[in-house]
């Protein structure tokens, strides 16, 4: 779908409506990732696959996401540049990003800002989403330009840690990236928190939202390993692909790779 903006020709017309459906695509064309088609790519396609003239609950029948990938993988970044297909697509979504320190919640959001305020590139061919230093917002939530539906209380992108966000608003897509972290897994006693505080999040989640987490396992007991017992006695498929395991069930999948 080619989404039609004052000043913007046909082949840009042709990259948009491609950064709208590939997101490997978006991230290393557009968004000035270096990423690897056989080690990421596979990752790319795990997420939601978008399709701007449907509506945001019917995107994908799949609703919960659970990505498990080393460190320095580049997950994050590639679940920033998600969360950037996501606005492209829908301009009137709204996203709730969860991590598990202020520090990195802060810097994955000022990733995703960052290429609607200074990648000139990405805003030159999605202009009605740039933001300036007036419109930028804050480190804690933003709206873009794009908006048409402004009776929305919630911004486009609300960031909090898990610890200090309230239960008010409703959002489409809930990101929990890296809520898990070696500060916060050093006990039963945290990682039972962390769970309770992910399950407190659930009454936010619009009717047919998404939820993604993407992290590395700590512990056994952690987040993650809640949300793999929780699922693991319904059928899954199961396919082997780069180095790691899909398996999907029908509303959850999980990639995981080991190290």
């Amino acid at each position: 779908m080619n989404i039609q903006v004052d000043g913007i020709g046909e082949e840009q017309g042709r990259e948009r409506a491609r950064c709208y459906s590939d997101l490997f695509y978006l991230c290393n064309h557009w968004l000035g990732y270096d990423l690897s088609e056989t080690v990421h790519r596979p990752v790319c396609d795990f997420f939601v696959h978008k399709d701007p003239t449907k509506e945001i609950e019917d995107q994908d029948a799949i609703k919960d996401r659970l990505l498990l990938d080393p460190r320095e993988h580049y997950k994050t970044t590639i679940d920033v540049g998600d969360i950037v297909q996501w606005i492209i697509c829908h301009p009137n979504i709204r996203i709730a990003l969860f991590s598990g320190a202020d520090v990195l919640t802060q810097q994955i959001m000022d990733m995703v800002r960052n290429h609607f305020l200074i990648n000139d590139e990405f805003k030159e061919l999605f202009p009605e989403f740039a933001l300036d230093e007036e419109t930028k917002g804050t480190l804690q939530a933003f709206v873009t330009p794009a908006r048409t539906n402004w009776r929305l209380r919630e911004p486009t992108v609300f960031a909090s840690t898990l610890g200090s966000v309230s239960t008010g608003g409703h959002f489409n897509v809930h990101k929990y990236d890296d809520v898990v972290t070696a500060q916060n897994a050093e006990s039963k006693d945290q990682l039972g928190k962390t769970r309770t505080r992910i399950a407190a999040l659930h009454p936010i989640l619009i009717v047919g939202g998404y939820r993604d987490f993407v992290g590395t396992r700590y512990d056994f007991d952690d987040a993650y390993g809640k949300f793999i017992d929780d699922i693991k006695e319904e059928d899954c498929r199961t396919e082997t692909i780069s180095f790691g395991t899909i398996r999907t069930g029908s509303t959850w999948k999980t990639f995981e790779r080991t190290a």
